[in-house]
């Protein structure tokens, strides 16, 4: 883990950077995509730090710092402030929640000026999580938050411990964590929205926590969440 910005296709980058939350050590996986003019999507704001500003620095500038849903911000304000200019974006909820920022835009509420390049996928039924799903066009990946997750061995010990105790196991498997069940308020909804993304036929997967994916994505998505939302499990 290097902590800097990896490559994973033509204008998509990812950074896998650890941190400590209650004095545990945990990582999460942030995915930078670079627009027609030069300027960066950042996709789940990662810890930062002076070599990672320098290296985003090299690639482009952030023109949008986008928190995904309602549990990943933690960061999101340090991006803002080495990048003023950059719009910050808001899962559907977040602003009641982070009062303390300033969010330019709502997630959902308008057409994004990245749509050429990255397609935003709400994903409905889940209001206490919010979460957005991306496809970048041109590779086929679809970059997904926490309803799904690929913990292995390189993932710091706590986060496959929890990962392994909420059954979302730590063998490099795409999973999904049991207690994501607990905030779905319409399966039926939930279902139409994954079905909807799985439809597009994505190519790679990236999970803010464990390891990206290439080939057999679908499958493994509709395993994997078929714990979350038994109608997505049923469908074919």
């Amino acid at each position: 883990m290097s902590g800097l910005p990896e490559p994973l296709a033509d204008g998509l980058w990812t950074v896998e950077r650890r941190f400590r939350t209650m004095g545990l050590p945990v990582s999460s996986r942030g995915t930078l995509v670079r627009l027609p003019d030069g300027g960066l999507v950042v996709i789940n704001p990662p810890r930062l730090d002076r070599p990672l500003r320098e290296a985003v620095d090299w690639l482009g500038w952030p023109a949008h710092i986008v928190c995904p849903n309602r549990f990943h911000h933690l960061f999101a304000g340090d991006w803002k402030e080495a990048w003023p200019s950059a719009r910050l974006w808001a899962a559907p909820g977040l602003e009641d929640k982070r009062r303390d920022l300033f969010f330019d835009a709502r997630l959902g509420r308008q057409p994004p000026p990245w749509d050429p390049v990255l397609a935003t996928l709400p994903i409905a039924g889940m209001p206490r999580l919010s979460e957005v799903w991306f496809l970048h066009r041109p590779s086929g990946t679809l970059i997904v938050t926490d309803l799904a997750a690929r913990v292995g061995a390189r993932q710091p010990w706590f986060l496959r411990a929890w990962s392994r105790l909420n059954g979302a196991g730590a063998s490099g498997r795409v999973g999904s964590a049991a207690w994501l069940r607990l905030l779905v308020a319409d399966d039926e909804a939930l279902a139409a929205s994954l079905n909807a993304a799985v439809a597009r036929n994505p190519q790679q997967l990236v999970v803010a926590h464990g390891d990206p994916m290439a080939n057999g994505v679908v499958p493994a998505l509709r395993h994997a969440l078929s714990r979350v939302s038994p109608a997505f499990g049923h469908a074919t």
